[in-house]
């Protein structure tokens, strides 16, 4: 049984009321008797559908936090976390299904480890045996920041022994974090807004704090995967925007020199020099997105590498599975 003030849990909505419907009474029914010391918030990032006479009429033990206009992922995030009177807050995505015992795990890896920045539940697929996406061993992939896909049965063996795992990030739709440490670093930085790659950066800037964040194999939810951003917007709007996202992380984070230059700008430039040979626009046209936002970057830059306790090269090693 937690106690009271221990754990809150914050869902950022945008036009999501049949996701909430969907989701929201699992919720409810999990918690059990903890439903009255576990605060439950809804941010509604300025919808338009009906996803606050909903909430007024269905689920009325929710407190809702209300912004006039659409602000983005981060910024309903962040309003949730400071709304919150918790130690720890778990981020709730408005498609993701909680399952039994989820929350637990994850308040016990805290108590294990007192330095713990987030720890991450294991996101299956609607099949519910499938991992939809789960360990993230980062790998440099012709000058980018990339991600190994692993096998199912690899991230079974990693699993095996239900100990938790070190990874790079967790992502924001069903993870627990310290708020205290979320406030200090200033949540999702409006770097990459609208969406994508601030759960990495967030992560990333945590552990170089020496805050680690781990995945819980014991916590399950089940990730449906239909999330509103994919229903507002062209997937080749999506894929620009993480192109351009993944390059201001690298700029923003990536501080040990050497790396930089032998793992992206030196790649960057080759690309720079022959991609106009394929006539590839798109290379351009998001390099240049990102470049707009380098005064942002070099602003925290600085900050973030004086801040820091772990150089990269000591975060690739502790997160990598080598």
């Amino acid at each position: 049984m937690l106690t009271e003030g221990r754990v809150a849990i914050v869902i950022p909505n945008w036009n999501g009321a049949e996701l909430l419907r969907s989701h929201l009474p699992a919720l409810r029914g999990e918690l059990g008797d903890d439903s009255e010391r576990v605060q439950t918030i809804v941010v509604d990032d300025g919808s338009t559908d009906d996803s606050r006479a909903v909430l007024a009429a269905e689920f009325p033990w929710v407190r809702v936090v209300v912004h006039d206009t659409n602000r983005g992922f981060g910024s309903a995030c962040q309003s949730g976390v400071e709304a919150a009177d918790a130690e720890l807050v778990f981020l709730l995505n408005s498609d993701v299904h909680v399952l039994e015992g989820f929350l637990e795990p994850l308040v016990a890896a805290f108590d294990r480890d007192s330095a713990l920045f987030s720890a991450a539940a294991v996101a299956l697929g609607e099949d519910a045996r499938s991992y939809h996406d789960t360990l993230r061993r980062p790998r440099w992939s012709r000058g980018n920041v990339a991600f190994q896909k692993l096998s199912c049965q690899a991230v079974e063996a990693a699993f095996a022994s239900d100990t938790a795992i070190p990874t790079l990030f967790a992502t924001g739709g069903h993870a627990l974090v310290h708020r205290q440490r979320f406030l200090e670093l200033g949540g999702f930085d409006s770097l990459y807004r609208p969406f994508y790659w601030e759960d990495v950066d967030l992560g990333y800037r945590a552990w170089k704090r020496g805050w680690p964040t781990v995945v819980v194999p014991e916590s399950r939810v089940i990730h449906q995967d239909v999330g509103t951003i994919r229903t507002h917007f062209e997937k080749k709007h999506l894929d620009d925007v993480s192109r351009r996202n993944r390059t201001l992380f690298t700029w923003r984070n990536i501080t040990s020199t050497g790396l930089l230059w032998r793992r992206h700008l030196l790649p960057l430039l080759g690309k720079i020099a022959i991609r106009w040979l394929a006539g590839d626009l798109r290379f351009y046209r998001t390099l240049g997105a990102a470049m707009r936002r380098l005064p942002q970057v070099m602003k925290t830059r600085g900050a973030e590498k004086s801040a820091q306790v772990l150089t990269d090269e000591e975060v690739w090693a502790r997160v990598s599975g080598d």
